[in-house]
């Protein structure tokens, strides 16, 4: 996106902005909620214990996601499965390239059916940008496989992650359950204190800079912790705890800025949807394994669990 020349960076970020804009997500939380009833329906007919994140926040993300790019709930799975191994690093160098071109078949595809069944969705809407000149082949191809790969994956592992640092305090579950209104500032406070992404871009000074007394020359390339800015004792109080009810968060989870991530509306309404129908469907939710055995994914650019395996009930 950002090897557009400005004019064009702006227009286009303007036009997919609109698909994921906060009026434009509203309009989606009927499905989710509907999503997560019916993945709900499901658990709570098996009974415990139930996997929250492969039996839920996957799925839930996969539809949602799915319906604002565009991609029909028959490659829900292929593209998840892509897009996971390549955010988790779960993936060889040979199965990664084996994966690409079997993404690049994928995507052709989705292309091609968005060329005869034009829609409201992100894939057209890239489609469209690619007609009128605003980006090369090359670059719809590189924003399609950005926007799926962030759209099906990062929300997943945040609302699992978010679950995880819940339930190893059940008097934070208790809070929100007794306290339903509280959920909109849960969720701002969980991605403030959750760390989702591992990965961190390099800056470049663009003149000399005394940066904590040491000189930046221009050129140079900063690496940034961004995550750290979130656990910033001078602007939030008692950084390292979290707060359901912290009413002041400005944190810079979802970026800053013209970086600012346009999927922010979308996750913010999985996860407030999420939060909702499983504290009000699962009574007595509780982990069904000591937290010191449940495993994350390393080594890739964000942090996910394997599984969460809860109980719940009395």
């Amino acid at each position: 996106l950002f090897t557009l020349d400005p004019p064009e960076h702006s227009r286009l970020r303007r036009v997919l902005a609109g698909r994921f804009g906060t009026r434009r997500v509203e309009q989606l939380r009927d499905r989710a909620e509907e999503a997560a009833e019916a993945l709900l329906d499901r658990i709570v007919e098996s009974g415990p214990p139930a996997d929250l994140v492969g039996r839920f926040a996957i799925p839930l993300s996969t539809t949602v996601a799915g319906e604002v790019l565009g991609v029909p709930p028959e490659e829900h799975h292929r593209l998840w499965t892509w897009a996971e191994r390549r955010l988790t690093g779960t993936a060889t160098e040979e199965e990664l390239r084996a994966q690409a071109e079997e993404y690049s078949a994928c995507v052709a595809g989705l292309f091609a059916l968005r060329r005869l069944e034009p829609g409201d969705d992100v894939l057209s809407c890239l489609l469209r940008a690619h007609d009128d000149g605003v980006i090369t082949k090359g670059e719809l191809s590189a924003l399609a496989e950005d926007v799926l790969v962030a759209g099906f994956v990062t929300a997943a592992y945040q609302t699992a992650g978010s679950f995880y640092h819940l339930l190893v305090d059940p008097a934070r579950l208790d809070r929100l359950r007794d306290r339903p209104e509280l959920i909109e500032t849960a969720v701002e406070e969980l991605v403030r204190y959750v760390p989702l992404n591992n990965f961190i871009l390099p800056r470049y000074a663009l003149q000399d800079i005394e940066l904590g007394g040491v000189l930046i020359r221009a050129g140079e390339p900063v690496l940034v912790a961004l995550t750290s800015a979130n656990r910033d004792p001078s602007v939030f109080e008692n950084p390292d705890d979290l707060v359901v009810d912290r009413t002041a968060c400005p944190h810079v989870g979802f970026g800053h800025g013209p970086h600012y991530c346009l999927g922010a509306p979308l996750a913010r309404l999985e996860m407030r949807v999420a939060l909702e129908t499983v504290l009000r469907r699962l009574p007595g939710l509780r982990l069904a394994v000591p937290w010191e055995d449940l495993r994350w994914k390393t080594g890739g650019a964000v942090n996910g669990l394997h599984a969460l395996p809860v109980a719940f009930g009395t």
